[in-house]
């Protein structure tokens, strides 16, 4: 597992944030009720954070 934090300072913060957004309209456009209570849970997460860890799994498969 890889894991790293990003602040709010840095510009990576606000490319999150604005991926979040448009992905929260196309959900709106396709009528994704899912996606869209998502994307803006993730928004109300960023403007109440000071910080985001970002976490990814990565998983070798190593055969014998």
């Amino acid at each position: 597992m890889q894991a790293r934090v990003v602040y709010n300072s840095i510009p990576e913060w606000q490319g999150i944030k604005h991926a979040a957004e448009n992905a929260r309209a196309v959900a709106v456009s396709n009528n994704d009720e899912v996606g869209e209570m998502t994307c803006s849970e993730l928004l109300e997460a960023l403007e109440l954070s000071r910080c985001l860890l970002l976490m990814r799994y990565c998983y070798v498969f190593v055969q014998s």
